[in-house]
């Protein structure tokens, strides 16, 4: 059973699985009812969708549902991609390989929009989880044994058309929903394992693992060559590259999350950090660039913390968009601590915070002031 505890605009729950993976379905508009999907790092490994209620004072995370994972190892990572105008859930998993579930029905309260008013607040059994239909995630494609060793990440293009994976073996494959093998297969990414892979373009691919280079691939080109490296160089000199978030607005702004606790950020157009942060004690799992404020970056670490770097912080009652290295903030939106436990993944929707840890707990905060 579901137990919470609320401190500080912040709602701390344990969950009855360890979570390996977290994402959040983000909608083109604001709805008090929030998806999201999670991956299992346990026996039997699941891909859950649950729903929330982030205006709720008392309301637990419920799970919608779920799709076990069969014969398949941990849940690697997850993506949401539009199909057919429905949500669906990637997952790639530790045995190498990759599935799509679609779930066949989802409550209205969750895809229409729906704001509660103080009356609703106090009688809201109209806005109650239906009975009927009851919602089961289905497969829609799953391929076998994509890497050896397993897929390590995944990524997927900004027309939901493409797949990108990356594994331990160190080769790329980029898959297309309806073909049953690789479109593009690049078996000379790195000699060593892969962690992280982004796309910058539908046909841009950057890549990054254990030798932290940061790798930029044009998969148009004829070469299997990337088209331009990046060495990253901090004060432990070579630290593996567990993550990378590309800037959804300029994309030529790339971060990277390193095993030495550095945050960094690079420009494409140069071959150097044009900013670094060490502001974790571990391992930083992941880092990622808000979709609702560009400039706003996330990080979450092995140390139990998640930080934000604001880039633009003076600049929120303009029109224009800057992205400013010199009016930079740095705050810790999650304690170390709270979780007692790594912070292993974490989300943005709706201006609210999700992240899982290793204890089995799923912490929700607001990022609004």
């Amino acid at each position: 059973m579901d137990t919470s505890i609320t401190t500080n605009q912040c709602r701390l729950h344990y969950i009855s699985q360890r979570v390996s993976r977290l994402k959040c379905l983000n909608k083109s508009y604001h709805n008090d009812f929030v998806l999201f999907a999670t991956g299992s790092n346990q026996s039997n490994n699941r891909i859950s969708l649950w729903g929330v209620d982030i205006k709720g004072q008392t309301d637990e995370p419920l799970e919608i549902s779920y799709f076990p994972n069969g014969g398949g190892g941990v849940i690697s990572d997850l993506r949401f991609v539009e199909m057919r105008s429905q949500p669906a859930i990637v997952a790639s998993d530790s045995k190498g390989s990759l599935t799509v579930i679609k779930p066949n029905s989802i409550p209205k309260k969750y895809t229409e929009v729906q704001h509660r008013g103080r009356h609703s607040q106090q009688n809201n059994t109209s806005l109650d989880m239906p009975e009927e239909p009851s919602c089961k995630l289905e497969k829609v494609k799953r391929w076998e044994n994509l890497h050896k060793g397993g897929i390590t990440a995944i990524d997927t293009t900004y027309d939901n058309e493409h797949i990108v994976t990356v594994g331990n073996d160190g080769v790329l494959n980029v898959l297309s929903i309806d073909s049953p093998i690789p479109i593009y297969t690049n078996k000379k990414i790195d000699g060593l394992s892969v962690h992280t892979v982004r796309y910058m373009t539908n046909n841009e691919i950057i890549t990054s693992g254990v030798n932290s280079v940061l790798k930029f691939w044009d998969i148009r080109s004829s070469t299997h060559q990337p088209i331009k490296t990046i060495r990253q160089v901090q004060q432990t000199q070579t630290s593996p590259t567990h993550s990378i978030a590309v800037h959804h607005d300029q994309t030529h702004i790339i971060a990277t999350g390193n095993a030495d606790g550095y945050v960094s950020l690079f420009d494409f157009r140069n071959s150097f950090a044009i900013d670094q942060n060490q502001n974790h004690k571990s391992h930083v799992w992941e880092v990622e660039f808000s979709k609702s404020k560009s400039n706003q970056l996330f990080s979450c670490s092995q140390d139990g913390s998640v930080y934000l770097y604001d880039y633009n912080r003076d600049n929120n009652m303009t029109s224009t968009n800057i992205f400013d290295l010199y009016d930079k903030a740095v705050t810790p939106v999650v304690a170390s601590g709270l979780t007692a436990s790594s912070i292993d993944s974490f989300d943005i929707s709706a201006h609210h915070l999700f992240c899982v840890g290793s204890s089995q707990s799923l912490v929700i905060k607001s990022l609004i002031n």
